[in-house]
């Protein structure tokens, strides 16, 4: 995996009009992997946003059962998000 730091410095390393060949080691990756991110958009931006739990929520079934009615009866608004 590529990182944003690899890119940038193999950005930097065309910009000084090496070759390259020279460029790709100092980023420590491949030809391929050099063609790939020497235009466009840096790796972290190409990944989009999480669609999926990475573990089982664990107040799930407690939930609807038990909070929010604690939360549908505070109407002095004690029960507030912590910050």
């Amino acid at each position: 995996m590529v990182t944003d730091q690899q890119g940038r410095l193999l950005r930097q390393k065309c910009m000084e009009n090496k070759t390259q060949e020279v460029v790709e080691e100092p980023a420590g990756m491949s030809t391929r992997s050099a063609r790939t991110w020497e235009a466009g958009p840096l790796p972290s931006e190409t990944k989009g946003p999480q669609a999926w739990r990475t573990r089982p929520d664990p107040s799930e079934q407690v939930w609807e059962r038990e909070v929010v009615p604690v939360l549908c009866r505070d109407e002095a608004g004690w029960c507030r998000p912590r910050r």
